[in-house]
């Protein structure tokens, strides 16, 4: 029987995609894990300066 995946288990899956490509990033040398944590936290310091100033 086929079903439709949760919205929790969609985002789990992403989560799990998303950690696994980080690894191998960092497994290949292409990046370090503080590079990649430096570029999460400037994503999303824009998102919250762009909600602000929508919110303006």
């Amino acid at each position: 029987m086929n079903r439709k995946p949760t919205p929790e288990e969609m985002a789990y899956a992403n989560a799990l995609s998303i950690e696994s490509l980080i690894n191998l990033l960092i497994k290949k040398e292409l990046f370090t894990k503080e590079e990649i944590l430096k570029e999460i936290k400037s994503l999303g310091e824009q998102k919250l300066n762009l909600i602000k100033k929508m919110e303006k």
